[in-house]
């Protein structure tokens, strides 16, 4: 009986798990999720740029998060305070995900508000420009047009600096982001001091 072929999207639930369990060695991953060892490499430099891949991964690391935090309770009575110190940083890495979950979607609406409001600002500049103050008609028309100018350097101002912040927020929550190779020194940490890793594995 023929194997039955692997779909696209099962071979990437594959490799993200393989990814995550085999210590972060993605040609590894490639090869245990069906793709060929020759190309193994570059196939697998291709997923770890994959969206879809890089979700599966995160949601990998989630559950081994919260397996690894589940197998606290059987480390052994010395080795808390350095269990405590990477159940913190678990911690502010949980929080620093959804901070800029949050953020980081605000500052591209922001962003694109932004943009909007320079070409608007533009077009009114230019009708500014264009309009004859020597006459009457034109002298009013260009002072209602430079309050309202104003108001939008304003705005443009003020949108900007709430940009500023979210920037920063988003740099201050990214700090605080477990990246793949914070990952492999926990897991590392957890293999030299014997911990029971088989639930993790699983």
């Amino acid at each position: 009986m023929a194997k039955k072929k692997l779909t696209t999207e099962e071979k990437y639930d594959i490799f993200a798990k393989a990814y995550v369990t085999n210590g972060f060695n993605g040609k590894k991953a490639a090869i245990t999720a069906g793709y060929t060892e020759k190309s193994a490499d570059v196939t697998a430099s291709k997923l770890l740029r994959n969206a879809k891949v890089l979700e599966k991964i995160d949601a990998e690391m989630k559950m081994l998060s919260k397996r690894m935090q589940d197998d606290a309770s059987l480390i052994y009575f010395e080795l808390w305070n350095q269990v405590r110190m990477i159940d913190a940083k678990l911690a502010r890495h949980e929080e620093a995900s959804k901070e800029l979950s949050t953020t980081d979607a605000q500052a591209t609406a922001m962003k694109a508000d932004i943009t909007n409001l320079k070409s608007n600002i533009r077009q009114k500049e230019s009708k500014f420009k264009s309009i004859d103050g020597r006459t009457s008609e034109g002298k009013t028309e260009k002072g209602k047009l430079r309050k309202e100018l104003e108001e939008m350097y304003m705005k443009l101002e003020n949108s900007q600096d709430l940009l500023n912040d979210l920037d920063s927020s988003v740099a201050t929550s990214k700090r605080d982001l477990l990246w793949h190779r914070d990952w492999k020194e926990i897991l590392t940490w957890i293999d030299v001091n014997k911990v029971d890793t088989k639930r993790v594995n699983t």
